[in-house]
């Protein structure tokens, strides 16, 4: 009896002795950028076999066998992270998102999904600098910035919205817009109202496949935008101000209403030297014209234009394209906060923008306020608010730089004394004074009188002096 006393007793310290050679650890693992708990990350003693994964709260629970030294720990997406045991019994891992290229996240219309196993075309654009950049609108942005992604300006107006095509035109009737959508959101004008600075990243889905998620909205490609949402730290407050000018950096060189009639006149003598000219079929009524003029081949409204302008002008020819053109500014401001804890991340942010345009009575103004929260009521269960009111002004020239610098050099802005005093020669422009605003149709119907670029004195009377 005592001897089977005696193995019971060697049996308990042997087995006492065998739980005793293993420790345990226990810890929490979580998101380092949103402090949300992971599940399902590996953890290895000495990356030997067995191990671990923590549960759905990311806690875990750990026995390994004396020596051990060190802990690892590992998980799809993340960078893998390696801690020293020493005599700590409890850890709180904090896991950072793997920067590797191939794990980072994209969002495909239906959800998110990591680059490296979509099978789609898809083109991601994160938002490094983008709010730094003088543009008023978002799609002007992304100039240059996406394969398969053109973006072209087609108007030089501040604010003017610019032509996306992705893939092409798609269709020659139906328009080749691509729907964008924001923050989930299908929005008809979403590009023109989102602030630059609040975009967090910019994905295009260029394939078919994007017609099997949106329909035929996404016929011409999607436009997915994720603003920026608020993360698990201390408040980070951002102020931003930044200020610029354009300016044109060349024009185009106009021939004025003078130096058209003098070519005119240079190339009538050359012609009226010129014998064969007499041989070009000229009926009787032309080739008396062309002897009386000298070979000029100008009309009575150029050569009012030109007295206009030399004698009423002062030789001095209006230069439309410096009437027209400014030094445009341009102004960026944008203020955010954005922060929180582990139930509750915030977003806020305030923006002005204005931009005007190189020509004159063209302007573009922005007001634009968004707040995102996200709230986590249980491990089930979370609340998102997206509010975005904004506000903007677009002002546009009636009229385009084309009209401006193909218009005629003698036609003044204004009227001073001498052109005023010459148009109150009719009755109903009796009424015209210096520094009224100068009309094409005051310069028809009058007499003009004065001296040609060759010498010899002119007196006419023309009903078109500035229609042509």
């Amino acid at each position: 009896m005592k001897n089977v006393q005696r193995l019971l007793v060697l049996l308990l310290l042997f087995i006492c002795s065998s739980v005793s050679a293993q420790n345990v650890v226990t810890g929490k693992v979580t998101n380092k950028e949103t402090g949300e708990p992971l599940q399902g990350v590996s953890i290895l003693a000495d990356k030997a076999s067995g191990g671990t994964v923590t549960k759905e709260d990311g806690t875990f629970s750990l026995k390994y066998k004396p020596g051990a030294s060190t802990l690892l720990f590992s998980y799809v997406g993340f960078a893998s992270q390696t801690v020293t045991i020493g005599t700590q019994t409890s850890f709180d891992i904090k896991l950072a998102a793997s920067a590797g290229e191939t794990n980072e996240v994209v969002v495909i219309g239906y959800g998110t999904q990591r680059k490296s196993s979509v099978t789609g075309a898809v083109a991601k654009y994160k938002n490094d600098r983008l709010d730094e950049l003088p543009v008023s609108r978002l799609d002007q942005a992304l100039q240059g910035k996406m394969a398969g992604v053109q973006v072209q300006n087609i108007s030089s107006e501040a604010g003017a919205a610019p032509k996306i095509n992705i893939r092409g035109i798609s269709s020659i009737n139906a328009g080749s817009s691509p729907l964008v959508v924001v923050d989930g959101q299908p929005i008809a004008d979403g590009l023109s109202f989102v602030n630059p600075a609040d975009v967090e990243s910019v994905e295009v889905l260029k394939d078919a496949a994007s017609a099997a998620i949106y329909g035929s909205r996404g016929a011409s490609g999607v436009i997915l935008i994720t603003t920026k949402s608020g993360k698990v730290d201390k408040t980070k407050y951002n102020v931003k101000y930044s200020l610029g000018q354009k300016r044109d950096y060349k024009r185009y060189d106009i021939l004025s209403s003078s130096d058209y009639l003098r070519l005119l006149y240079n190339e009538g003598a050359q012609r009226f030297t010129d014998s064969t000219a007499y041989t070009l079929g000229f009926t009787a009524a032309n080739l008396t014209s062309f002897r009386t003029n000298k070979g000029v081949l100008a009309t009575d409204a150029e050569k009012a234009a030109y007295i206009v302008e030399q004698t009423l002008m002062g030789g001095q020819g209006t230069d439309w394209q410096s009437e027209s053109l400014r030094p445009g500014l341009f102004q960026n401001v944008q203020v955010s906060a954005s922060g929180g804890k582990k139930d509750i991340q915030y977003f806020i942010s305030g923006g002005y923008q204005r931009d005007e345009g190189m020509m004159y009575k063209s302007d573009f103004q922005r007001y634009s306020i968004r707040t995102k929260l996200d709230i986590k009521l249980s491990n089930r269960v979370k609340l998102g608010i997206n509010l975005n009111p904004s506000y903007s002004k677009r002002i546009s020239p009636s009229e385009n730089f084309t009209n401006f610098y193909r218009y005629p050099t003698f036609l003044p802005v204004f009227h001073n004394d001498l052109t005023a005093k010459n148009v109150n020669q009719l009755a109903q422009w009796a009424n015209i004074r210096p520094g009224d605003f100068a009309q094409p149709r005051h310069f028809s119907s009058i007499y003009y009188s004065g001296t040609m670029p060759d010498g010899s004195t002119c007196l006419l009377y023309t009903s078109d002096a500035a229609d042509d």
